[in-house]
């Protein structure tokens, strides 16, 4: 793909995929009378910061990209490509219906639709093989609102089912309380335990065990090893006699 042509239209920069990489090439050794302002010079740090980086596959800078936004109750779909119509576009929506969206071509590579957002949830928009999430819903959800740490939102509950609230760190201080089993009773912590009544939904009946080195199969596999070094020792000893001296 030639993307810049210079004089007598000849190529300036080409790109091209190649396999699972990428190679660029830029054809031209006067990149410094750009940073020097010859001739207005020309913005030669953005062309090889984004040169460099669509090298490193940065995602912004994929040719063939399809990305989703959320602005209100508009979901706009894009699809960049630098090849022909990419067809239609299937948007999942919360829910798990499918709905083919048709894109229509707003600028050169550039494709887009729009879409009312009916719900709130996750949005999934696939093309081809490009696959976007958008998440639509409203700016401060409750589970985002306060997100410090505390023990105070469910104290009152464990202390009216007999439990307690505690940290396992605090101040810099690892305080592992015991746990411990309570068949009985009403109160399932103290100042230095965490109790578990036992609900008895599984119980062992029995345990066998099955040794695999005992008797003469374990005093096989022990003298296996010696055996072995004592026939190799012997083949090399007979090879040795054999062989004609010097």
């Amino acid at each position: 793909n030639v993307l810049m042509s210079g004089a007598d239209n000849l190529p300036l920069l080409v790109l091209k995929r190649e396999q699972k990489g990428r190679v660029a090439m830029f054809m031209s050794d006067q990149v410094w009378l750009w940073a020097r302002g010859y001739e207005g010079g020309g913005p030669y740090l953005d062309l090889l910061r984004r040169l460099v980086h669509w090298l490193m596959k940065e995602p912004d800078l994929e040719e063939e990209a399809l990305k989703l936004s959320v602005r209100s109750r508009t979901l706009t779909i894009e699809r960049r490509t630098i090849g022909p119509d990419p067809g239609d576009v299937t948007l999942t929506i919360p829910g798990g219906e499918a709905i083919k969206l048709t894109l229509t071509e707003s600028e050169s590579g550039i494709w887009r639709t729009t879409f009312t957002v009916r719900r709130a949830g996750l949005y999934k928009a696939q093309n081809s093989n490009l696959i976007a999430f958008a998440n639509a819903g409203p700016p401060n959800p409750k589970e985002f609102l306060d997100v410090v740490s505390t023990p105070n939102r469910l104290a009152g509950i464990a202390a009216e089912s007999g439990g307690s609230v505690r940290r396992v760190l605090e101040d810099g201080k690892t305080s592992l309380p015991r746990i411990v089993d309570i068949k009985s009773g009403t109160r399932f912590a103290g100042s230095d335990f965490i109790g578990l009544r036992p609900t008895e939904s599984s119980v062992v009946r029995g345990i066998s065990v099955t040794a695999i080195a005992s008797g003469g199969i374990g005093l096989f596999f022990l003298l296996l090893p010696l055996l072995l070094a004592w026939w190799r020792e012997g083949k090399s000893r007979i090879r040795r006699e054999a062989s004609p001296a010097p």
